[in-house]
C-alpha cells in the first residue's frame, strides 16, 4: 500500500507537513545539518569533501553531487552537494524510518547515479523509500543491505543559485 501525503496536506494550508504526516503512517523527517556557502560551485564541492573528511570515521564518507530531479525539495535541491557516511560507518541495522539515504536503484541502469530518498517504512523485503516531492510512497521498490550506500549526514548549498 502506498502512502498518499498530499491528500493529507491539501486541506491544511500553512501547517507544516511533517506535523500533519507524522500522525498518518509518514514518519518523522530526520535532517541533516544544512551548510549554505557563499562561495563557487567548486569550493562548495571542496568544502563538502573536507567536511566529509573530518568527520569522526572520515575516511568511510564521501561527498556525492545532487541532480535536478526535484524528488527531495524542499530539504535537498539540485546543485546541493551531500555528504555520505557510507555502510561502514552506518550500517543498514542501524537505518531509522524517517532519515535521507543514498541508494543504487535496480530500476535504473546500471551505472546511473545513486538515487537519493527518504526511509518511510521497513518490511520483510527492505525499506520503503520516497521523495520529499512526490505524492506517494514508492511500495514497488526496496532498499536493502545490497544496494543501500549510506546515510545524508550533511548538506552543502550555494547561497547564491545559478
Amino acid at each position: 500500500m502506498s502512502i498518499n501525503r498530499r491528500h493529507f496536506v491539501s486541506f491544511l494550508v500553512g501547517t507544516p507537513a511533517y506535523l500533519i504526516l507524522s500522525g498518518c503512517g509518514y514518519p518523522t523527517p530526520i535532517n541533516p545539518p544544512l551548510y549554505e556557502r557563499d562561495v563557487s560551485p567548486l569550493q562548495l564541492s571542496e568544502e563538502a569533501r573536507l567536511h566529509a573528511r573530518d568527520l569522526p570515521g572520515g575516511d568511510g564518507l564521501r561527498t556525492e553531487p545532487v541532480q535536478n530531479t526535484h524528488s527531495m525539495e524542499p530539504v535537498i535541491w539540485g546543485g546541493d552537494y551531500l555528504v555520505i557516511a557510507g555502510k561502514r560507518n552506518r550500517t543498514y541495522e542501524s537505518l531509522k524510518a524517517g532519515e535521507i539515504i543514498l541508494y543504487q536503484a535496480d530500476w535504473r541502469p546500471a551505472k546511473s547515479a545513486p538515487v537519493c530518498h527518504r526511509l518511510v517504512k521497513k518490511d520483510k523485503d527492505g525499506w520503503i523509500l520516497s521523495g520529499d516531492n512526490a505524492e506517494r510512497s514508492e511500495p514497488q521498490w526496496r532498499v536493502n543491505e545490497g544496494n543501500y550506500i549510506g546515510v545524508v549526514v550533511a548538506i552543502y548549498r550555494l547561497k547564491k543559485r545559478a
